[in-house]
């Protein structure tokens, strides 16, 4: 199992496991493609309210959810 240390791995992750695209993820999510693109790289991060509803959705799928999730930054609030 991949061992879950930020946003990126789990959205990713989580994505695999519903075997989803990009674009069929996102439209679940309300969101752009792009978006769910530059979660997964690492370039943002997901707001509060998309944190909220990823991991609701991963309960969905009784999909592991890290604690150690709440406390990864932003790259992009710190430049």
């Amino acid at each position: 199992m991949t061992e879950v240390t930020s946003w990126a791995v789990f959205i990713k992750a989580l994505r695999d496991r519903i075997e989803l695209t990009q674009y069929e993820f996102a439209q679940m999510v309300e969101i752009k493609p792009n978006q769910v693109s530059r979660w997964e790289r690492g370039i943002h991060q997901p707001s509060k309210t998309y944190q909220r509803t990823l991991k609701n959705l991963a309960r969905k799928h009784n999909f592991l959810i890290p604690v150690n999730l709440d406390n990864v930054v932003d790259l992009q609030t710190i430049r």
